[in-house]
């Protein structure tokens, strides 16, 4: 350590003494601090936080995630006006809260444009939150976990990374983030955005902690943001990020099927490539519901019987899988187990039975487990039994049916959970 002076002519250091400097046209005088040799760095030691976090660095976490800019973002706006008209972007929305679908927000719109009003930014209730807390609080562990979960640090190539489901893989640029000046907080909300109306819908809980969907009712686009992709989610991700409500993700996909499905010409999201045709959309949607309900259904069935998981599979994977997609074709095991004709056969007298001599004012409750009210209403529809999953039988459901007789009988409705509450529902009767 010297006491002195630096010589600096024309941006280069030309000398180091010790003593007071001389002669010189300016002097700074640094008032007991110290001046060092080195580089100056120009991050903010994000890239670190992710990758190689060192024990008792302490740095200010919040505006590390604020200061960066987004390259892939960027790049990407660059592409896409070079093929189509520069015009202002005059809205963002944020789909959800996971850092992929906002981390590059700085390479699409500018913060002072925000602030003076003329972008608006949209998120759904809770997003700032859920954002902060599982990139900052756990986004050291979450993200070594997510160099193996993705491999984005190994090579490009058959022998390295390929691919990593939902796209090529994780970005490995800087992170950005602006906080949103509008925030939806109504389960479903309208908003006209430069002429564009859009319908969103709060999803929370399923493929994120706060997430929504969007329909454009004049355009005839569905937009499941990642709620639906053309892949089987993960629900419990291997990184460490909050594990997925499979029966509430299936609500979900059920409610857009009902609601916008009917409406919409195309079904975009986040990862993956378009579904065109009414007719797609509704097949999609539907298998998407089934898939998770089925997961979650079957997984509570077996977990309730003592297994893991992977004994679950262990134990019968076969009939397991035959089970999803062919449900017609098994026969369960053990004393007494029945294919779902014989379970048919046996109800359908029995109900039939129940059902005669009723008048015309007449009600008949009829209380049974799922897989009876499955056979029962897929005679009454008139579908075979291998449509099972084709429609949800949540517990406690009502099914309302009416007709002159037990062959003459009409669905009037399906799946009724409007009875449920807080203290009574599907989350509620999971959890006990």
């Amino acid at each position: 350590m010297v006491n002195g002076s630096v010589r600096v002519e024309e941006g280069r250091i030309t000398a180091v003494d010790s003593g007071a400097g001389a002669g010189q046209a300016a002097i700074h005088d640094l008032e007991g601090d110290y001046l060092m040799p080195g580089f100056v760095e120009i991050h903010t030691d994000n890239f670190e936080r992710h990758l190689m976090p060192r024990p008792k660095v302490q740095w200010a976490e919040t505006p590390a995630l604020l200061a960066h800019d987004a390259e892939v973002a960027a790049a990407g706006m660059a592409l896409y006006f070079q093929h189509r008209p520069k015009r202002p972007v005059v809205a963002l929305v944020y789909s959800h809260s996971h850092v992929d679908h906002f981390g590059g927000v700085r390479g699409v719109i500018d913060e002072a444009d925000v602030k003076a009003g003329r972008v608006q930014v949209i998120a759904p209730a809770g997003f700032m939150d859920e954002a902060v807390s599982e990139n900052m609080l756990a986004g050291n562990a979450m993200s070594r976990r997510a160099l193996f979960q993705f491999g984005p640090l190994l090579p490009k190539g058959v022998r390295g990374q390929v691919d990593a489901g939902l796209g090529k893989t994780t970005s490995t640029g800087t992170v950005t983030l602006i906080a949103p000046t509008v925030v939806i907080t109504q389960t479903v909300e309208r908003h006209v955005l430069d002429g564009v109306e859009c319908v969103f819908e709060l999803t929370p809980g399923a493929e994120a902690p706060a997430e929504l969907v969007i329909h454009h009712p004049g355009l005839r686009v569905l937009n499941m943001t990642e709620i639906a992709s053309q892949n089987f989610h993960n629900l419990l991700p291997l990184r460490g990020a909050q594990a997925r409500d499979a029966l509430a993700w299936s609500r979900y996909l059920d409610g857009a099927l009902q609601r916008y499905g009917p409406h919409s010409d195309v079904l975009i999201a986040q990862h993956h490539w378009p579904v065109w045709g009414g007719a797609a959309i509704d097949g999609f949607l539907r298998r998407q519901r089934d898939l998770y309900c089925y997961v979650h259904d079957q997984t509570l069935r077996l977990m309730n019987h003592g297994l893991l998981a992977s004994e679950i599979d262990e134990r019968d994977g076969e009939r397991l899988r035959a089970w999803r997609d062919a449900p017609e074709t098994v026969q369960m095991p053990g004393e007494g187990g029945e294919s779902l004709q014989q379970v048919l056969d046996r109800a359908w007298p029995a109900f039939a039975r129940a059902c005669a001599g009723l008048g015309a004012d007449d009600t008949l409750l009829v209380v049974a487990h799922d897989a009876v009210n499955r056979v029962l209403l897929c005679r009454i529809l008139g579908i075979p039994l291998s449509k099972l999953w084709g429609f949800r039988q949540a517990p406690t459901t009502i099914n309302l049916l009416e007709g002159a007789s037990v062959d003459a009988l009409e669905v009037v409705r399906l799946n009724d959970c409007s009875h449920h509450t807080a203290l009574f529902g599907e989350a509620k009767h999971r959890a006990l």
